[in-house]
């Protein structure tokens, strides 16, 4: 792995953002080896809730960090925010991106910071009580639940405030959209998906026939559709093993499963794809994940930027949940028999979910991956 300085944000994220390495490694950092867990993770989000804590010492809030991996892809911190609103904008998309950054309330702060934290709706910096954990823990996850607009309601536990925390950052993402070729509620059936080679449970699958890119990949014995989203240009990429326990080589090689290879291995066919309905809500500690990569410098907080003191402040943890909703069109008026029917005898190739699978969701635009995870257990 190779780490370098960087002096600004712009940098850090035209090293970042567009390169599915670091998206890869901070994914399998979390993952580890037990992989019957659904684990879920927004690398770049994540990135950018950790830095935001710089802000109030000087423009160039993103100094003092290493970085992990390098790309000639360059994307700047404009990007990303433009992103963001467009996907804010775009239509029949929930995106809600919240953080807190929660500081042991016996360590003063600057007044500036507080203030430039009071003017940002998104971003708060709160003080944490660790008499009263309980309380505290209460009243983050009030405000959490008031800005995802009751989307998530808890993000921290009493346990998670201790005697030695000092410091904690919080970063809360929920994100539901509508896919382009929709799933239909009249689609649903009960089908099987198999947890391991002994063990199955009957789950509700969403079905529908459409034109999608689809790839077999057989040197990595697995195969991969794109679902793209509707009005948003993001897309959604499910890896598939081709053995129903295959999950952990797909995860041991993802570097091989890059957005180069995919685009390169898949074509446009007439697709009869079988997918469950899901829901993800994950929530994960980054840090360790960051420290591995070498992200050490940005875990430590320059003094001069938050407190009066010369005390330096650690970013203890760092809590990331992720809320994501994978479901058929809950309204519609299309007789589905009917488009079955006509399309049926078209079909090139069957794509059946029905195992442990990988998933990412990209930026087609900026190609910056959004989410990267895994769905060993699909649950709704």
């Amino acid at each position: 792995m190779v780490h370098i300085k960087a002096d600004d944000i712009n940098e850090e994220l035209q090293l970042l953002s567009r390169t599915d390495a670091y998206s890869i490694n901070l994914f399998k950092n979390i993952a580890g080896t037990n992989f019957t867990e659904n684990v879920l993770v927004s690398p770049i989000i994540a990135f950018e809730a950790v830095v935001m804590y710089g802000t109030s010492e000087k423009k160039n809030k993103y100094a003092y960090m290493d970085t992990a991996q390098s790309s000639n892809n360059n994307i700047d911190q404009q990007s990303l925010q433009n992103l963001i609103y467009r996907l804010n904008n775009a239509q029949n998309v929930k995106l809600q991106i919240v953080n807190n950054i929660c500081i042991d309330n016996k360590i003063p702060l600057k007044p500036e910071l507080k203030e430039l934290t009071n003017s940002l709706s998104y971003f708060k910096i709160c003080e944490l009580d660790l008499a009263e954990p309980g309380n505290t823990a209460t009243a983050i996850n009030n405000w959490v639940d008031q800005k995802t607009n009751n989307l998530i309601k808890e993000i921290i536990q009493s346990d998670d405030i201790t005697s030695d925390v000092h410091m904690i950052v919080l970063n809360a993402v929920y994100f539901q959209a509508f896919l382009k070729n929709q799933f239909k509620n009249r689609s649903i059936r009960y089908r099987a998906f198999y947890l391991s080679n002994n063990n199955k449970k009957f789950i509700p699958t969403m079905s529908n026939i459409d034109s999608y890119v689809y790839g077999n990949l057989p040197d990595l014995k697995a195969k991969f559709i794109e679902l793209p989203y509707d009005n948003c240009k993001l897309k959604m990429t499910i890896i598939i093993p081709n053995e129903i326990e295959g999950l952990k080589d797909i995860v041991a090689n993802l570097e091989y499963f890059n957005q180069t290879r995919l685009a390169s291995s898949g074509t446009r066919q007439n697709v009869y794809v079988m997918l469950p309905k899901f829901k993800i809500d994950t929530t994960v500690n980054v840090k360790s994940a960051f420290e591995n990569l070498g992200l050490t410098n940005m875990l430590k907080a320059k003094k001069s930027i938050s407190t009066t003191t010369n005390e330096a402040l650690f970013m203890d943890k760092i809590i990331q949940k992720i809320v994501i909703h994978v479901n058929e069109e809950e309204f519609n008026n299309i007789n589905i028999s009917n488009v079955q029917s006509d399309t049926l005898k078209q079909i090139e190739t069957i794509v059946a979910v029905n195992r442990p699978f990988v998933l990412t969701i990209i930026d087609d635009e900026t190609k910056m991956t959004l989410f990267i995870g895994l769905i060993s257990n699909p649950v709704y």
